[in-house]
């Protein structure tokens, strides 16, 4: 274990579905993790759930949001490792609103304030809908596609995670060497809940079995289950082959 590992690891937005499966990961792998909540009200409530996969005794909490400064600098001094996954879904609170620039100023937030801690690596969550292939469609994806943002066709969801990522790369960039930058592009995450509150990429199958969508869509998605998904962002901290890269996680369409 080198010193970075020794330390703490900061993982953004502890009440959502990968990240409390990436801090149980962690967690079982005897990692210490802090994680940020909007509200650390909510701190009793997300640890009771997550302490019914992995001993919790590690985890801290501490209030930070994406759309203001106070917290970040204090909750990233002393981390080791960063993996980024807060961001803004178009449902709840975030539906109809506007989702680039929480994910945008996120992202600026969180890089500069990792900057300044000396972090040794950050591992940001984007999403196959920042590499699509647009119209011509049929054509295959990979690391190297962009999904074009001006696109009217694109979706709110989709510009603000191309966006985003593209921001953290350009700030990855111009700290001269300084942030080591991997981002994991997942698709449709599936898999088991942690508890009760389901997460946005569950409503669709969720719909189908309780009624609530009566029928079945011709619709396809490129997923992944949450727990690889997890795994590959904690692998990403360490693996010597994952700086710099773009790398998706989704199998075949749903």
């Amino acid at each position: 274990m080198n010193a970075s590992e020794d330390r703490p690891v900061l993982v953004t937005g502890g009440s959502g579905y990968l990240a409390g499966h990436i801090i149980v990961q962690l967690l079982q792998a005897g990692r210490s993790v802090r994680t940020t909540i909007r509200d650390v009200a909510r701190a009793d409530e997300v640890r009771a759930t997550l302490e019914r996969h992995a001993p919790t005794a590690g985890l801290t909490f501490h209030a930070a949001n994406l759309m203001s400064d106070p917290g970040w600098d204090a909750v990233l001094e002393g981390t080791g490792h960063v993996i980024h996954v807060a961001s803004p879904m178009p449902v709840r609170e975030y539906r109809k609103q506007d989702l680039e620039r929480p994910a945008r100023e996120g992202v600026r937030r969180v890089l500069e304030a990792a900057r300044r801690a000396g972090v040794q690596r950050v591992v940001m969550t984007s999403s196959t809908a920042a590499a699509s292939p647009g119209e011509s469609g049929s054509a295959p994806s990979d690391e190297t596609v962009w999904t074009d943002p001006s696109d009217r066709n694109v979706s709110s969801y989709a510009r603000s995670k191309t966006l985003a990522e593209q921001d953290a790369w350009a700030l990855a960039r111009a700290s001269g060497g300084d942030l080591v930058l991997t981002t994991i592009l997942p698709g449709m995450v599936q898999g088991p809940a942690l508890g009760p509150d389901v997460s946005g990429s569950l409503e669709v199958p969720l719909r189908m079995l309780t009624g609530r969508l009566p029928f079945v869509p011709r619709v396809s998605f490129c997923g992944v289950d949450v727990r690889d998904a997890a795994e590959l962002h904690i692998r990403s901290l360490t693996d010597d082959r994952a700086p710099g890269e773009r790398i998706i996680a989704a199998g075949a369409p749903l």
